[in-house]
């Protein structure tokens, strides 16, 4: 573990709250209030050695008299057996793995900002304390965001705004989330969590149906944060992620998954732990606010990682199998300043293991200028020009301003984040539908590096979706060319070898049978498929058959999915496709 960096000792209004100080105890024990209590006095505090197990009154200690008997409380909200099952968890499957001690970290309230000073230094010497500061105030946590003026378009009927997401074209100018829809599990699937940490949200949206207060992971009174520009914020970056794939409005990279939100009103910190909680192996966490820090005069974006406790939640969620991306700033600094930041986004410290995603102007294939940048930066995306539902500039409805409202003007890095994020899904999602397997953290994030555009300015690559599910083997043999629609028709594509035997089949719902030998399972549900060609391929490479949709309205809306058997007649060698998923779109 790599202890966050000493703050500076001014103790500045503008970022810190000046009455109160976070404490993380050392590791090598265990401190806790007595009968589980969540509050209380330092002086009522026990300390238990990890080693010797021998347990001592925490007043006794050389800490005991510096803290005095200050209020005291938990930092993180879940309890202290909750989190210490779930790291122990963890262990057992990574014992290698470096986490703390959630339930070490404690809020001590001060007497103001004298007091605070002096305790921080009083214990920077302190061994059984592995470090101390302040604790940022909400008016120092900010979107991440370019400026987005309001706007009131009406239109009785809300419009689809599908053709002004160029951040989901092709790569190298998008992300490549429309040349893989077609691929099973490229949009999500209901088994795979998709958690936004922000500070608040729209609900009600007409865009985003699984944004509800159902879906918030802990308290839904978000408090001072309940405000139009967080509300706006946060509906903008779920909408990234999970808008719904229908007639109007945007669509999200992984509408299929399924959706939580959880709110920094009680710390970044505890908002990722709340969301660990429900997560695991194959899930993606993405925030889009950073921490405003000041030097001299000027303002600066630290990414969400920045503090220790939200450091050491972050490490717990991704040694749980969790991607998380996180916002790098709108600054246009080096993230290795050790000015800003001290040492934690060094090249030589241990990162948190968060994704930290810069900026590019659009499509282009440099680092935009007011982007934070560095060697810790892992991903970039587009971060300007980028339409998402939410603030009204593109299109409202003045009787309904937050539910039916959208921008083309969103962005910054607040804005790159939620794409990654749905990048990370989109691979993970389908590469558990057709192989029942889910990638490492770190091999995911070496293949979107692999299959990636290039992007100059320290930024990281932007991610590809076709070509990393290309790249992991995730397609061969079947593919849908173009869109699908009500009374039209479209292209199935085979790329199968010469003379090979094939039948195409097709059900309305998906299995996952694995077969010796085979290198996808089944997923085409036989219980209920139908064939849709049977034939010999004329010819290596691409061979298109054409199908009629019917042109029935009651059909918008369905899926279809669809797998081709194949057989070689030589060497009499059977196997399957990748299996496709068809939507078809109304009129």
């Amino acid at each position: 573990m790599t202890p966050r960096p000493e703050l500076e000792g001014t103790l500045d209004p503008r970022n810190y709250w000046q009455d109160r100080l976070i404490v993380k105890f050392s590791e090598d024990r265990v401190v806790r209030l007595p009968d589980s209590r969540r509050s209380g006095t330092a002086d009522e505090l026990v300390t238990r050695s990890r080693a010797t197990h021998a347990a001592t009154q925490f007043a006794r200690s050389s800490a005991g008299p510096r803290l005095g008997g200050r209020r005291v409380e938990m930092l993180f909200s879940r309890s202290a057996d909750d989190l210490q099952q779930e790291r122990r968890a963890i262990l057992a499957k990574r014992p290698d793995a470096d986490l703390a001690d959630l339930a070490n970290y404690y809020r001590v309230f001060t007497r103001g900002r004298q007091d605070t000073l002096e305790l921080m230094r009083s214990l920077s010497d302190e061994a059984s304390v592995e470090t101390c500061y302040p604790e940022f105030h909400p008016r120092a946590i900010v979107p991440a965001q370019t400026e987005t003026k309001q706007g009131s378009i009406v239109a009785i009927r809300t419009p689809l705004f599908e053709s002004r997401q160029g951040w989901l074209a092709p790569a190298p100018d998008g992300i490549g989330m429309l040349p893989a829809s077609d691929l099973l599990g490229a949009q999500g699937h209901k088994g795979q969590t998709i958690v936004q940490i922000e500070a608040a949200w729209t609900f009600g949206h007409e865009d985003i149906p699984q944004l509800r207060r159902d879906r918030v992971l802990g308290p839904t009174d978000f408090g001072v944060w309940n405000i139009l520009a967080w509300r706006d914020h946060g509906t903008a970056a779920v909408g990234i992620l999970t808008s719904a794939r229908d007639e109007r409005g945007v669509r999200g990279v992984v509408p299929e998954s399924s959706l939580y939100v959880s709110s920094v009103v009680l710390g970044n910190a505890d908002a990722v732990s709340r969301a660990t909680k429900i997560s695991g192996p194959g899930d993606v966490f993405s925030s889009s606010l950073v921490h405003a820090v000041a030097l001299g005069n000027q303002g600066f974006h630290a990414p969400f990682d920045f503090p220790q406790d939200a450091y050491d939640a972050v490490r717990i969620a991704v040694a749980k199998g969790i991607v998380m991306t996180v916002a790098a700033g709108n600054t246009g600094n080096d993230l290795a300043n050790p000015l800003l930041y001290g040492y934690r986004y060094a090249s030589s410290a241990t990162p948190s293991g968060a994704w930290i995603i810069g900026a590019t102007y659009m499509g282009a294939r440099k680092k935009v200028a007011w982007s934070n940048y560095g060697d810790v930066v892992r991903f970039s995306s587009w971060g300007a020009g980028v339409t998402a539902p939410a603030y009204g500039q593109l299109f409202s409805d003045p009787s309904t301003p937050e539910t039916r409202a959208y921008t083309d003007v969103f962005g910054g890095t607040s804005a790159a984040s939620p794409q990654v994020a749905g990048a990370a899904a989109a691979v993970q999602s389908a590469s558990w539908m057709m192989k029942r397997r889910w990638l490492d953290v770190d091999a995911l994030a070496s293949a979107l590096e692999l299959h990636g555009t290039s992007i100059q300015g320290r930024v990281g690559p932007r991610p590809d979706i076709a070509g990393t599910l290309a790249g992991l083997g995730l397609v061969d043999g079947l593919r849908i060319g173009g869109e699908t629609k009500i009374g039209a028709t479209f292209d199935l594509q085979l790329d199968l070898r010469a003379s090979e035997v094939y039948a195409v089949l097709a059900s309305l719902d998906t299995t996952s049978i694995r077969l010796p030998g085979f290198t996808f399972p089944l997923t085409v549900d036989l219980g209920q498929s139908f064939g849709i060609e049977l034939g010999t391929m004329p010819k290596s490479g691409p061979y298109s058959i054409r199908l009629q949709v019917p042109g029935r309205d009651s059909l918008a809306g369905t899926k279809l999915f669809i797998q081709t058997l194949r057989v070689e007649p030589k060497s009499k060698n059977i196997d399957l496709t990748n299996p496709v998923e068809v939507w078809l779109r109304s009129r």
